[in-house]
């Protein structure tokens, strides 16, 4: 199991996707610890959004992570669970040990006013090179290509390629 990690600010948050059951428990745990050793991080956020199930086993990597992140005075919390998987966390009673949030935004902005500016910064830059790829002429985008003329539109074989970051 892969997934990606970001940070914005002082702030780490991971998205991982698919089931974190028996069958991939391991691997959630190898990919969580690096992110758990970052000592520049002051929390870290799990995105579930893309999460459908939890086993208990998967609970037991995130209570290990918990404890890391308390042992060293670190946040940790979960964002955006899935209806199954918020059912988990509230039978098991893991709502009290992580705090939930109902979204990303919402986590970044209770853990650190710096990471929620930063996360915006990110998410308007993404919606200029998005803006850039369809024709429209963005100040900030971090393209290669160089920018239209105003009023230009590209030719399609542009119009539909990604923009690098």
């Amino acid at each position: 199991m892969q997934f990606p990690s970001r940070n914005f600010g002082t702030v780490t948050f991971a998205t991982p996707a698919g089931r974190v059951d028996q069958s991939a428990a391991a691997a959630f745990k190898q990919v969580l610890l690096p992110l758990l050793e970052d000592q520049n991080a002051a929390g870290l956020i799990v995105d579930f959004a893309n999460v459908e199930y939890i086993s208990s086993v998967g609970l037991r990597v995130l209570m290990i992570a918990a404890k890391q992140m308390r042992a060293r005075k670190a946040r940790i919390a979960a964002a955006a669970l899935q209806p199954i998987v918020a059912e988990i966390f509230a039978i098991s009673r893991f709502d009290a040990v992580f705090e939930v949030f109902s979204s990303l935004r919402d986590a970044l902005a209770a853990m650190s006013p710096e990471a929620l500016v930063a996360y915006d910064a990110s998410l308007a830059r993404n919606t200029l090179c998005n803006a850039f790829v369809s024709g429209v002429r963005p100040e900030r985008c971090r393209s290669p290509w160089p920018l239209p003329a105003s009023g230009m539109r590209l030719p399609p074989r542009f119009a539909l390629a990604r923009v690098p970051r």
